[in-house]
């Protein structure tokens, strides 16, 4: 894989450069945005495809144990290939179009640092601001009582509903125009099956009946006063 990717490192870094601008030129023009899977199962319709596989030897010794490998057993240089089934494609259940921003309060600090830990770049209010959004109402809270990883997952399920606001000075803001826009979605997002609120980051922020913290904003705003980079 390494010796692939050197191999073809600018036709890699020049597909990267046009997701990267792409992304950004969905957060700032709506009609231009994706729309984005946050949930998904796996396909139920295999693709045949051809597979290597690799053939092991046994080692005399059936104690020994080599690394990545199963107890007892060696690698002997012995590759064939079949035809099978394959389950490695996803299909969507849950897809949102990409806003073009995301807006939370102060007093949802501590998710500033969880963002930038992942590269998602916040910024601050530092004037007020009127903005259309988008307002998720939590009506359940689903709470696996298995746990996993040393958490309980969390799922919500909720409705949507229009809203215009204005936005207080210190409010946050994560601007969906940077090219790691779609994480931000993944964990921001009260409906994904993968982000702060799977992982118990929101537990403290949601109930049934109450507002989910945080806003999606679906129309381009301009701001009175320059946006306040934050740091973690």
């Amino acid at each position: 894989l390494l010796s692939l990717l050197a191999a073809n490192s600018s036709e890699i870094v020049d597909i990267s450069h046009e997701a990267d601008r792409k992304t950004v030129y969905g957060g700032t023009t709506p009609s231009a945005a994706p729309y984005v899977a946050l949930r998904s199962q796996i396909t139920q319709h295999p693709r045949k495809a051809d597979v290597i596989l690799e053939t092991l030897g046994r080692l005399p010794d059936s104690t020994q144990k080599l690394p990545g490998l199963p107890r007892g057993f060696r690698r002997i240089g012995n590759f064939h290939t079949e035809r099978l089934d394959v389950y490695d494609r996803f299909t969507p259940t849950l897809e949102r179009r990409m806003p073009v921003a995301y807006a939370f309060g102060p007093d949802q600090k501590p998710l500033v640092q969880r963002l930038a830990m992942h590269g998602v770049f916040v910024e601050q209010l530092v004037d007020s601001l009127d903005v259309r959004a988008e307002q998720f109402t939590v009506d359940s809270v689903i709470r696996n009582p298995r746990e996993y990883q040393g958490h309980h997952e969390v799922r919500l399920e909720g409705l949507w509903a229009p809203l215009g606001i204005t936005l207080p000075p210190g409010t946050y803001i994560v601007r969906e125009a940077q090219p790691l826009a779609i994480l931000a979605m993944y964990l921001l997002e009260p409906e994904s099956d993968d982000g702060f609120t799977t992982w118990n980051i929101m537990d403290s922020w949601i109930a049934p009946g109450k507002p989910y913290p945080v806003l999606r904003i679906v129309e381009p705003f301009t701001v009175n006063a320059p946006l306040r980079p934050v740091k973690p």
